[in-house]
């Protein structure tokens, strides 16, 4: 726009801080249009309102991930977005009924973060749950070190927490007992689980060949072993005894799904 355009709108009072109809009403823009014609460079154009500023929120808008099992810090360069956050290493996910939790840093080098007085920051959380998912995240912001600092947490009120992989050794070998399965047997537990129950078969040598876990029961932890006693599988006790060693759990630790934090975030000075 020239200066006498410019003039004009002044003079005849059409400059405005209201629009009439955001549908119609046009916004005069200039761009290099890249024209060689001499005073042809530099060109107005128009542009309604409402997609003017749709235009400026699409550019201001961009869309990050970040892998808490890698890193906990993500970097972005828009004052708003949208952050995919996974965790595929189960043992660091947080613990139900808010008993610890794992953090996240959002850095933007356009945000001095050393005053948090001149910081706008609001964020909302949506979260997409994986397969038999017991993980309900309350995201809170926690302060201004480095960047802005967030800590995620399970709300989940419950611990029901299943058996989901495990292993096996022992045992021992009876011949007597070749080729037999033993059904909806129960052990005891070096922890507070409880209710699994295991189907276990000899093959034609005498020897464990299958382990079926039958029912997942609850409150099982990574690491916790299962003692069946040998007098149960058609040997004698304690030295046909079966060990089963709990590797992975569903639900206490299952952060399995997508974690997505709708961010804004800039300086106000």
């Amino acid at each position: 726009m020239d200066i006498l355009n410019w003039i004009y709108l002044k003079r005849e009072q059409l400059i405005r801080t209201k629009a009439n109809n955001p549908d119609t009403d046009l916004v005069a823009l200039g761009a290099n249009v890249g024209f060689n014609k001499r005073d042809d460079l530099y060109q107005t154009y128009a542009m309604p309102l409402k997609d003017l500023i749709q235009a400026g929120n699409e550019a201001n808008v961009a869309y990050y991930t970040l892998d808490l099992s890698v890193s906990s810090v993500v970097d972005v360069t828009t004052p708003r977005g949208i952050i995919e956050i996974s965790l595929d290493t189960q043992n660091s996910s947080p613990l139900p009924l808010c008993e610890s939790a794992v953090v996240f840093t959002i850095t933007n080098s356009n945000v001095d973060f050393t005053d948090p007085d001149n910081i706008y920051m609001q964020h909302s959380v949506y979260y997409n749950p994986g397969f038999n998912d017991q993980f309900v995240p309350h995201v809170v912001s926690t302060g201004f070190i480095a960047g802005a600092n967030y800590a995620v947490f399970n709300t989940n009120l419950r611990r029901q927490t299943s058996i989901n992989g495990y292993t096996y050794s022992g045992g021992g070998t009876v011949i007597a007992a070749a080729d037999t399965t033993y059904s909806f047997l129960s052990g005891s537990t070096t922890g507070a689980g409880q209710g699994a129950r295991w189907a276990v078969t000899r093959d034609s040598g005498g020897s464990i060949s299958e382990v079926y876990l039958i029912t997942p029961g609850e409150d099982y932890a990574p690491t916790d072993t299962i003692t069946i006693p040998g007098n149960l599988i058609g040997g004698t006790s304690p030295i046909d005894d079966l060990t089963i060693t709990v590797n992975t759990i569903w639900g206490e630790n299952q952060f399995a799904g997508r974690l997505y934090v709708y961010y804004e975030l800039y300086s106000i000075s």
